[in-house]
């Protein structure tokens, strides 16, 4: 549903969005008059909450209410669930890694890599939410508009030479592999690998049964938020789970 308030009598709007609105017109907005740009991303999130199948032959996925997280952190109460948006980040070959290089020297190395991460993810209001040695889950906060893990991990894939170059502790170029999904967890502060959920599930699915290494893949959910020209870097995949699945593309190397 989209909701019109022209006298403004609306005094807690994100709580409309909890409760399943795509939009929200105020007084300035509905004298103005409503573009039919903006009626457009309104039925693109309504059909993004109500999650309908990509195609006959998968079985649909069901309905499910959407509770944006906010557009930070600050009103998050602990154990209840809300919709986030999910990036999971994992070096490739990691099983490797410590043979060739020796637990000592690995460690600073997998620091830099954290730390790169978390560097990377802050401008977009994303925090490293579960993590082991060689990768986890950076959570992002969803207002109900848009997402933030998609133009991370596309500006992560682009500065990842210069990471290579001047901050990496490996002793050679590293590759990793990334996957982003949209979908409703259960909030903790401090965030363990116990937490059971069909989102964090279906997130590591993607990201280690599904990608290959190096790439970067998102689900419909995460593409239809992205903006035109975002979306424009990404291309289809196949289906997984029942979910269509889009690649990024592959930036030329230097």
């Amino acid at each position: 549903m989209g909701v019109i308030d022209p006298k403004g009598t609306v005094e807690d709007v994100p709580s409309l969005f909890h409760d399943g609105a795509v939009d929200y017109v105020d007084g300035a907005a509905w004298k103005a008059g409503i573009a039919p740009r903006r009626l457009t991303r309104a039925a693109a999130f309504a059909r993004v909450l109500k999650r309908y199948p990509e195609s006959a032959g998968q079985e649909a996925l069901p309905a499910r209410p959407c509770r944006p997280s906010g557009a930070d952190w600050s009103r998050l109460r602990e154990g209840e669930e809300y919709t986030f948006s999910l990036l999971f980040i994992e070096l490739d070959g990691a099983e490797g890694l410590e043979l060739r290089f020796g637990a000592a020297n690995l460690t600073e190395a997998l620091a830099s890599f954290r730390a790169y991460v978390e560097r990377s993810a802050a401008p977009f209001g994303g925090r490293t939410w579960i993590w082991s040695r060689f990768g986890g889950i950076v959570l992002f906060p969803f207002d109900g508009r848009r997402e933030h893990a998609a133009p991370c991990g596309l500006s992560m894939t682009l500065y990842k030479y210069l990471y290579d170059i001047e901050e990496s502790r490996f002793p050679h170029f590293v590759s990793w592999r990334m996957a982003a999904h949209l979908g409703e967890v259960a909030w903790r502060e401090r965030a363990t690998g116990t937490l059971v959920s069909e989102t964090l599930n279906s997130v590591f699915h993607l990201g280690q049964q599904f990608a290959p290494a190096g790439s970067f893949h998102v689900t419909d959910e995460i593409r239809t938020l992205a903006g035109s020209q975002m979306r424009t870097f990404f291309v289809p995949a196949g289906q997984y789970e029942g979910r269509r699945i889009w690649r990024m593309r592959r930036p030329l190397s230097p």
